[in-house]
């Protein structure tokens, strides 16, 4: 009886404690469901800490926004920046940026808005312990008119590289192989579990986007800096740099400690920091009666809804999801464009091809359609993008890769290993096609070669009317190559060259918005209340244990697992998995 007592106790203690917590953890949310606002004096000074992170996505809910962190939304930032180095009230701008890499499009991107702070003669500071992060983040550094690096520290201005792995040989081993078929010789996405090494195709191509991004990276730094591009670019091939040589190569500007750069920020800003974050949520009183809808898509193209799992995770795209937020905007009262932000390296066909029908549908109901282009939006996301009014990518935006690939892995050598023999019944020659249990055999190959070869004419076929590109000029800008966002222009892949602030105002053009009108930019999917959030919570419905405790992966982890969610059997435009250092 004393046992069942002292049981009772210990549950009913336990109880109590998530109880307790529930209150805690709802308390918590209510009182950062809203962001944090802040009122500006004359005289202050906004702040960045770069370390912190730039997601290109806006979460979803408050509990969404507890499991990133203090990450920064990517378009809250530049939005700040770009309206603080317009407001009379704010003095300048403060910075800190250590070993955290910042890729290339972004980096450029963030680099032109603080270069506004510049043109009208706002000073503007960075400072770093050790700036390392490599040449993306050198090149953002390079944009302050005063950066400072630690004594000890060093500057990451380096070539970049791209490293892809090979895992055919490895997996033979455990008897697993691929059984692929792509369009064509560029299209490397399976190229890890078939080849060994890289195709020369491929590594001619690849190399081709390399130089390009660090020819855009170098520029950057050259104009900033005022130093000769050939000059970067030799000291590139020596870095990273100790911070003595990077002062003397003029890629900074004082050697000095946290403390010193903190007293220099006294002396120069009368007023008090104002973090970015804060300043992004205190907005400015736009035109409410003219709208355009902005939605931001980051990661893998997948059929369906987009998961939001609570505290992080693989980044998604569901089709229907995005598909369902343009249409909701283009039926908006008020909203008189949609710019739809891209960083997808593409995904399935289908998902994408109902994303791009959608975007058509808003056209035709005369909502003007907008796509910038962030770090990469290549395959199904170029696919996408074609369809879109106006398309507007980064210098060192990763697009392209028009091309098609299918598969499937085979087992059949690994169940032999393991002694597994499988029994195998059938009403049809092809009805095990997409069976991991056996190759494909000529009359199912037959039948892949035809689906393959549909959806790269129908690919090919729909970017070369949205481009107003003939089959022969799309047949020179396809075939799985990649492009950087500025070849991608020369070519006729994209209209312009630019970020989110370049894409705002063209949608303003083209729907006819006069330049001096500040139009409200409404995120589209809907934000969902704290009820909302809570009552799916309580349901059960923002994920299992594993999607809520799970943490991104590093490339080129990522791209293999969100692979697994693909209908790869019924062809995809993707990127292969790759890592750019």
């Amino acid at each position: 009886m004393r046992t069942l007592a002292r049981w009772l106790v210990g549950l009913l203690a336990m109880i109590g404690v998530l109880a307790a917590a529930a209150v805690v953890a709802v308390v918590y949310l209510i009182k950062h469901a809203e962001p944090e606002k802040v009122a500006v004096r004359n005289g202050d000074y906004l702040v960045v800490d770069f370390d912190r992170g730039v997601s290109g996505q806006p979460p979803r809910d408050a509990i969404e926004a507890l499991g990133r962190g203090d990450e920064y939304v990517f378009s809250d930032l530049v939005a700040a920046l770009r309206r603080a180095a317009a407001d009379p009230k704010i003095s300048g701008l403060a910075a800190h940026l250590g070993g955290t890499p910042i890729p290339a499009a972004t980096a450029l991107e963030l680099a032109d808005a603080v270069s506004d702070f510049k043109k009208v003669g706002k000073k503007t500071f960075l400072f770093s312990e050790s700036l390392d992060g490599g040449p993306g983040a050198v090149a953002l550094a390079a944009a302050f008119q005063e950066t400072w690096v630690q004594p000890s520290g060093l500057v990451g201005l380096r070539g970049l590289a791209i490293e892809s792995p090979f895992l055919r040989q490895g997996l033979a081993e455990w008897g697993i192989r691929a059984d692929v078929l792509q369009r064509y010789e560029y299209k490397s996405a399976f190229d890890s579990f078939t080849r060994d090494e890289m195709s020369p195709p491929v590594r001619e191509n690849l190399q081709h986007l390399i130089d390009d991004v660090a020819a855009s990276l170098n520029a950057a730094i050259a104009r900033e800096r005022g130093l000769d591009i050939s000059a970067v670019a030799a000291l590139a091939q020596r870095g990273p740099l100790l911070a003595p040589d990077a002062l003397q190569a003029k890629l900074v500007d004082r050697l000095g400690y946290g403390a010193e750069f903190q007293a220099e920020l006294k002396a120069a800003f009368p007023g008090a920091p104002v973090q970015a974050d804060a300043y992004a949520a205190t907005r400015e009183a736009p035109d409410t009666d003219i709208k355009i809808a902005l939605i931001q898509a980051s990661g893998q193209i997948v059929p369906g809804e987009t998961e939001f799992g609570p505290l992080g995770g693989e980044a998604m795209i569901g089709a229907q999801t995005v598909a369902h937020a343009i249409r909701d905007a283009a039926r908006t009262k008020g909203v008189r464009a949609i710019i739809l932000r891209l960083d997808t390296p593409g995904g399935d066909y289908a998902a994408s091809d109902t994303i791009r029908q959608a975007i058509l549908a808003a056209r035709h109901d005369n909502v003007p359609v907008v796509v910038s282009m962030g770090n990469v939006a290549a395959s199904g996301g170029y696919f996408i993008a074609s369809a879109a009014e106006t398309v507007i990518a980064g210098e060192a935006t990763i697009t392209g890769s028009i091309g098609v690939i299918a598969g499937k892995v085979v087992l059949d050598e690994a169940w032999n290993k393991l002694g597994v023999r499988w029994a195998t019944l059938k009403t049809g020659e092809t009805a095990t096609m997409f069976s991991p249990n056996h190759p494909f055999t000529p009359l199912e190959r037959a039948r892949m070669e035809a689906i393959v070869d549909a959806a790269y004419a129908d690919f090919t076929q729909k970017v070369g009317e949205a481009r107003k590109l003939d089959a022969e000029a799309v047949d020179r800008v396809a075939r799985g190559r990649v492009w950087s966002g500025k070849a991608a222009k020369a070519v006729g892949l994209v209209d312009d060259t630019g970020g989110l602030l370049k894409a705002l105002a063209y949608a303003k053009r083209s729907a006819g918005i006069p330049a001096e009108r500040i139009p409200t930019l409404v995120d589209f999917p809907r934000a969902r209340s704290l009820t909302e959030t809570l009552s799916d919570l309580m349901n059960g419905e923002h994920g299992e244990i594993a999607k809520i405790t799970a943490a991104p992966l590093p490339e080129p982890l990522a791209t293999l697992s969100a692979w697994s969610k693909l209908n790869l059997e019924k062809g995809a435009a993707l990127m292969p998995p790759m890592v750019m250092r």
